[in-house]
């Protein structure tokens, strides 16, 4: 296998890695969705909006959010523990900074609690509190993975600066050297 194919199945496109975190997602997801439960239409179609939404979380991380998470706050069933909403928090907490992505869970978490509370079952409100626990860890793992990446990012930036220094050192040194040089033959010959 030549070099350049092992690289692009090492490090895939962004657009593939979204549509395999889909794909993975989408049998549990609909599974409960189309369960025993006899969930409706509407719960799969809710179930599928959220899901595709992952698809445009690198692009239009809000608006894919607001999908996901109206998805939960209109069918509690659909989509089960706001899945789609936890990795779109994940992606915009791992990509702005650290205040931006808190209000954004606060209203993931708002949208499921309302949602369950509608629902009128009684396990439904642990439910709510178990959605705010997800939603501080999926904000939390990408503030992690953001601050991760900008340190070894930093880590590169610093290493090139590094190695031009050196280069720039480096030639300096030689030109000090050859003028060293031409100042001796020159009071060599001079004499």
């Amino acid at each position: 296998m030549s070099p350049a194919r092992l690289r692009r199945l090492r490090h895939p496109a962004p657009w593939v890695a979204d549509l395999i975190i889909v794909l993975v997602l989408a049998g549990p997801v609909i599974g409960v969705a189309l369960g025993p439960d006899g969930h409706g239409l509407l719960t799969v179609a809710l179930s599928l909006a959220a899901l595709l939404s992952i698809l445009a979380r690198r692009h239009h991380p809000l608006a894919a959010l607001t999908v996901a998470a109206a998805a939960g706050a209109v069918d509690p069933d659909a989509a089960p523990g706001l899945v789609p909403a936890l990795v779109i928090l994940y992606t915009i907490a791992s990509r702005r900074p650290w205040p931006a992505p808190a209000p954004l869970a606060v209203a993931v978490v708002a949208a499921s609690a309302v949602g369950e509370l509608v629902s009128a079952h009684p396990e439904r409100v642990s439910n709510a509190l178990g959605g705010a626990v997800e939603c501080a860890a999926a904000v939390a793992l990408g503030l992690y993975v953001g601050a991760r990446r900008a340190f070894i990012e930093a880590l590169r930036d610093r290493a090139d600066r590094a190695d031009r220094e050196r280069e720039l050192l480096a030639d300096r040194a030689v030109v000090q050297e050859r003028v060293r040089i031409a100042q001796e033959l020159h009071d060599v010959v001079a004499h």
